[in-house]
């Protein structure tokens, strides 16, 4: 959709600077609250300004800095369609509950293996697309990533996934591509 990273970038903050005030505004409706099922008061704006953040931040680091476009799809896939998956999975078919002092709240094995398995195919195809690396660095790259990505989110405390994971996905993703097809092309 945009041409240049900057402009994908920058139109992820100007999106924080419209729709901080709108939801702060919207949060203060009860009807809204429970639409959006909040755990804690001012969750959905927060996690909504994070996501663009972290939009922003992924853009500019390996479209912008590193001139991979497409690696940005990666990440954001891993990302987000896994923490999707564990989300929507764990609720619903969670049945095992993994416990332990670094887990926050209540997390399912089912959720974390969602979030491995959509993780782990996303960032598969993406790559896959992107071409220039041999299929054990694909498979390779995409179980790593998937691996990092679902065992930061479920030793992500207090919503911080939403920066976690994708910090952690970056921290995967590059210095493989790098090392399976050279430097970034």
């Amino acid at each position: 959709m945009f041409e240049l990273w900057y402009a994908a970038a920058l139109t992820a903050l100007v999106f924080i600077a419209i729709f901080y005030p709108a939801l702060a505004l919207f949060g203060r409706l009860e009807a809204f609250t429970r639409f959006v099922n909040e755990r804690k008061s001012g969750e959905f704006k927060s996690s909504m300004v994070l996501v663009l953040f972290m939009y922003a931040v992924v853009v500019a680091v390996f479209w912008g800095w590193c001139g991979e476009r497409i690696i940005t799809v990666a990440v954001i896939s891993a990302w987000g369609y896994g923490d999707a998956a564990a989300a929507l999975i764990g609720k619903r078919f969670g049945r095992h509950v993994i416990e332990g002092r670094l887990v926050d709240g209540k997390k399912s094995l089912e959720g974390s293996l969602a979030m491995f398995a959509v993780s782990f195919i996303s960032v598969l195809i993406v790559l896959a697309l992107r071409g220039g690396m041999e299929w054990y660095g694909l498979v390779l790259t995409a179980f790593a990533t998937a691996l990092v990505t679902a065992v930061v989110e479920l030793l992500s405390r207090g919503g911080s996934d939403t920066v976690t994971c994708p910090l952690a996905a970056m921290a995967v993703i590059l210095p493989l591509t790098w090392l399976f097809t050279g430097v970034a092309t």
